[in-house]
């Protein structure tokens, strides 16, 4: 998981990339929870429809297209459930660093859940750790924030 940005991990098998996996700083919003409609009620079983209409004329693309849709959606609403269903201990600073160490530890805490047995998490403290003037009050500026 990369938390509030983009990070490269090797899988491990040659050829194989490893799927897409970004959340933002502050979790998951639910998927489509106010419906600006009143016959798109139901957003996921509507798309869910749409893309289970199979034919003698569907193709491969199609197919291929609507059975990653469907367990991306999928995957999203596991994965807000179990985010949502998490309750930590710890309380974590308002930070940059300190909201995405937070969606870590309920990533780590939820793992039994999302069947996972491995993981690697990348965050960013989002500083400028650049000291070439002013070293003392930045580097007491960045370690305060490192400390929480």
């Amino acid at each position: 998981f990369a938390v509030g940005g983009n990070a490269v991990t090797l899988r491990g098998e040659g050829g194989v990339p490893p799927p897409a996996a970004t959340i933002g700083r502050h979790g998951l919003n639910r998927f489509n929870p106010n419906p600006t409609s009143g016959k798109c009620r139901d957003m996921t079983a509507m798309i869910r429809n749409m893309n289970n209409s199979t034919s003698i004329d569907s193709g491969f693309f199609g197919e291929t297209w609507s059975t990653a849709l469907t367990r991306s959606l999928d995957r999203h609403s596991e994965l807000y459930d179990a985010l949502e269903g998490s309750s930590l201990s710890n309380v974590f600073p308002d930070s940059y660093l300190g909201n995405q160490l937070e969606i870590v530890a309920k990533l780590i805490e939820t793992r039994g859940t999302r069947r996972n047995d491995r993981e690697t998490f990348y965050v960013s403290s989002g500083g400028v750790w650049d000291m070439h003037s002013d070293n003392a009050n930045q580097l007491e500026i960045r370690f305060g924030e490192l400390n929480g």
